[in-house]
């Protein structure tokens, strides 16, 4: 008994000596983990926004469209998302380094909040559903429209869900990377928004995500050279899967 009461006043004398040891070691971990959520959505990002294939040819692409746009050339060698890569990876180093400091310097971390936990897994939920699209269209899967050689209908895996889910999963990036990069408690809306790189930044953002969302409207036109190429077989398989984007909504 004697011993068990030494050990609580030495306890109790610890934490009077020690007041911001809780605090030190809750700041660690929600540094810590913010910091590794933050890179963890920035590589899932990039991993999602590299192209799968080679580029689709000038051939290729005329047997999905009788003219080649400004916004097909662009989105053929992926230079929108190449920049939107640079873009996301800057905003995310710059955030890490942001609440490295803090915690060294003993200053207040942000927690992760409900908005960043949230916009975390939508992007890791938008990614997982491109990556599976990469994989079941294999050669076939391209950031232009385009019909390749011997090029079958695939119609399987999510798929099977609505006819153009790597849309889906595009968008859904945007929104959880949204969420997390310019949301409460980010560098941007901290002091990013104050400086020149936070407004170059976050206009980037904008434009990418504007061009990004344009690309995404395509289905309706994709719909239109695969009913042209696959013909019974493609009206049998909208019949199955008649939402583009979104179960039981579009």
């Amino acid at each position: 008994m004697a011993e068990d009461r030494e050990s609580e006043v030495v306890g109790e004398r610890r934490r009077i000596n020690h007041p911001r040891s809780d605090f030190g070691c809750m700041a660690s971990t929600q540094a810590t983990s913010k910091i590794l959520l933050l890179l963890l959505g920035a590589a899932f990002y990039d991993r999602a926004s590299v192209p799968p294939t080679r580029p689709a040819s000038a051939g290729e692409q005329l047997r999905a469209d009788k003219k080649i746009t400004l916004h097909e050339r662009i989105m053929s060698y992926a230079i929108v998302p190449l920049w939107a890569r640079c873009v996301y990876w800057t905003l995310s180093i710059l955030e890490a380094a942001e609440l490295y400091n803090k915690y060294s310097q003993g200053a207040s971390v942000p927690p992760l909040t409900p908005t960043f936990l949230a916009g975390t897994a939508v992007l890791i939920a938008g990614t997982a559903i491109r990556i599976r699209c990469f994989r079941e269209l294999g050669r076939h899967f391209t950031y232009a429209m385009s019909v390749r050689d011997n090029h079958s209908l695939v119609t399987s895996g999510p798929y099977g869900v609505v006819r153009h889910p790597a849309y889906t999963g595009g968008l859904l990036q945007i929104i959880g990377s949204t969420l997390v990069i310019f949301g409460a408690d980010s560098w941007w809306s901290d002091i990013g928004y104050t400086t020149r790189l936070g407004t170059f930044l976050a206009g980037s953002s904008i434009v990418c995500g504007v061009i990004y969302a344009y690309a995404c409207l395509r289905g309706a036109k994709e719909d239109e050279y695969l009913a042209r190429t696959f013909g019974d077989q493609w009206k049998s398989w909208a019949q199955k899967v008649p939402y583009r984007y979104i179960p039981g909504i579009c």
